[in-house]
């Protein structure tokens, strides 16, 4: 009898994890059959999503009319509503969706791909316009790298004069408001584009199958070449893959993702020190800067270069640990960090989802004050007075900094700017100077084409005393690529805060 009572839970249990396997099964089957990179969504659909992104911005965003009025921004949604003439795919809804948010000029407020379609893209091989540009100021597109590697002609640092009769003007006046900006500083925007220029082009024009370019050498002499669409290999559905399975193909080592995030090294001489950091992430641990000060203590280095080039934020408690770092009195680091919002709330389930919901009420009802203005105030850092750290440097500090410096990059090298022993080398900011938008920044996902907005919920200004003008961190000295340092591949920033060291000694 026992044995009977036995084999039936046995059996009740197979039939429950047989249920599951099939149910899980049959959810990777239908993701991988549904989802196709060349799917249309209906022009009500993608209206709606418009309507939702609006309600919720509307509502929750907390500088909305920093750089706009309420009349600009609402003709560039009705614009928007009145260019959905047909069904789209989800770039074109994306890039609609970004325009229109452009005029917000945060670039904490941006749309991504959809979950399934960022699979997607992370999976794909490049394909479509077959080389990579950087793009050096609003007229100028310097190419970078090309798909075919045996092109003769078509060499890094060849200056692009037109593509298909689209002059290099046009081609960076298009895909600039494709990644929303802080302000009035194009550099984050630029640099972004530059950095996967091929897939923003292809997003722009996508019925581009041949390319004809004119170009010119570093002579002046000017040709014309045409080169053929880029294909790997042919793929427009995903039958019987898992995107899940295919999100990675080779992981990084444990060495190389560190490296990823931070380097340090100490020139031969003894001379100077290189700390790079590429991120103020979670990957990016205060043992690891305290370590690397404490042995500048200890090697007594009288000089260090920050390289913050391609930092695009992260958490303000790692920035603010590293600016202890550079300070040498009491300081504060930033001076207000508010938002007009208690909590979080659901409207309905046409206004999207709000990811992280519930953890972030939690947090604002612990971290939030009620102020004299009706506010609520971030009790954490804003208007808080912080001491050096016992292991702060008293050398000369020099930054690197580029259009990637970005979010707490950007609130970082507000803080130091202009202290007797800091300089900054290299291009205007990504971040704006005065101040920007996030602390929490959760998705909404828009309800038909599961696109996700970024919503930043609070409104953070570094230090009232700068102007508000929308300009990011400006550099002591500015230094740029040009197409020569690209075609020599040359890193012109590095050179240049190396000289400057040299020239104390």
């Amino acid at each position: 009898m026992h044995l009977n009572k036995r084999m039936n839970k046995e059996k009740h249990t197979y039939i429950v994890l047989l249920f599951l396997c099939y149910s899980l099964t049959g959810c990777m089957i239908s993701e991988s059959a549904q989802f196709s990179p060349t799917r249309k969504f209906a022009s009500t659909a993608v209206i709606r999503d418009i309507e939702a992104a609006e309600l919720m911005l509307m509502k929750y965003h907390p500088s909305l009319y920093w750089y706009t009025d309420s009349a600009s921004l609402q003709k560039s949604f009705q614009e928007g509503k009145r260019r959905v003439k047909d069904s789209m795919t989800e770039p074109a809804v994306r890039n609609l969706l970004n325009e229109i948010l452009s005029t917000i000029r945060c670039g904490h407020t941006s749309v991504q791909h959809s979950k399934l379609y960022s699979r997607y893209m992370s999976w794909k091989a490049p394909s479509g316009f077959p080389f990579t540009c950087k793009i050096t100021d609003d007229t100028t597109l310097v190419l970078t790298s090309g798909f075919f590697r045996t092109d003769s002609l078509l060499k890094r640092g060849v200056k692009i004069i037109s593509v298909n009769e689209r002059s290099a003007s046009q081609i960076i006046d298009s895909l600039f408001p494709l990644i929303p900006v802080d302000g009035y500083s194009k550099n984050f925007s630029y640099q972004i584009i530059s950095n996967n220029f091929s897939r923003f082009y292809n997003s722009r024009f996508p019925n581009d199958s041949v390319y004809k370019i004119i170009h010119c050498d570093s002579a002046g002499n000017i040709f014309s070449s045409t080169r053929s669409f880029y294909n790997r290999y042919a793929d427009t559905t995903l039958s019987g893959i898992s995107l899940k399975k295919a999100k990675k193909i080779v992981p990084p080592t444990t060495i190389l993702k560190k490296e990823s995030v931070r380097s340090f090294w100490v020139d031969s001489s003894r001379r100077y020190a290189v700390l790079k950091l590429n991120t103020f992430s979670s990957g990016l641990k205060y043992n690891y800067i305290r370590k690397q000060f404490k042995q500048l203590h200890q090697q007594h280095i009288p000089d260090l270069i920050i390289d913050v080039r391609n930092n695009g934020g992260g958490l303000i408690n790692r920035s603010l640990y590293l600016a202890r770092m550079i300070h040498d009195e009491p300081f504060i680091y930033v001076d207000s960090i508010e938002t007009s919002v208690k909590r979080l709330k659901r409207i309905s389930s046409s206004a999207g989802k709000l990811k992280k919901r519930i953890w972030i009420n939690l947090a604002m009802f612990f971290l939030n004050k009620k102020n004299k203005s009706g506010e609520y105030s971030f009790r954490l850092f804003a208007g808080k007075q912080y001491k050096p750290h016992r292991y702060h440097f008293n050398g000369r500090v020099i930054f690197l900094t580029g259009g990637s410096s970005f979010s707490a990059t950007s609130m970082l090298l507000s803080s130091v700017k202009g202290l007797p022993n800091v300089q900054l080398v290299g291009e205007e900011t990504g971040g704006a100077a005065y101040g920007n938008n996030g602390v929490f920044i959760p998705d909404l996902i828009l309800p038909n084409t599961k696109l996700r907005m970024r919503l930043p919920l609070y409104r953070i200004i570094n230090n009232h005393t700068l102007k508000h003008d929308g300009r990011g961190v400006m550099p002591d000295v500015e230094v740029k690529a040009n197409e020569e340092s690209i075609r020599m591949n040359k890193d012109v920033k590095m050179i240049k805060a190396e000289a400057m060291i040299l020239q104390r000694r």
